[in-house]
């Protein structure tokens, strides 16, 4: 069993301002400072985990990378079995998903909600 708990800022407790979507700068400085973190920082990110998260690229990269050495050696090592494989459409040729899949100039913001809705979708 999961439980989870919820912690309203000690002003707005049992008060209309705690169900309120935007509870204000001072009501969240008072969350945060119960919670044991700095007020005055708008959005904390560890910096071990934004670290992590900015060599998602080059991981992922070295992934594809390796990915396509794999379905390249099985390609000319089992050419019939490999083109079955993607007749079936469970592997599309690397164009044709490309072309399958939206796209976004660069700069472009996009909410994430709506951009996996478009691959989802695609």
């Amino acid at each position: 069993m999961l439980v989870v708990g919820a912690l309203i800022a000690p002003a707005a407790a049992d008060t209309l301002s705690s169900k309120l979507k935007n509870a204000g700068e001072e009501l969240t400085a008072a969350t945060k400072e119960v919670l044991g973190l700095d007020p005055t920082v708008d959005f904390f990110v560890d910096q071990a985990a934004l670290h992590h998260a900015r060599q998602v690229a080059r991981r992922g990269a070295n992934l594809h990378t390796e990915w396509d050495a794999a379905i390249a050696k099985w390609r000319d090592t089992e050419p019939a079995s490999h083109a079955r494989y993607v007749k079936s459409g469970m592997l599309p040729p690397a164009a044709d998903l490309q072309a399958l899949l939206p796209s976004w100039e660069v700069g472009t913001q996009v909410a994430t909600r709506k951009a996996g809705q478009a691959v989802l979708n695609a």
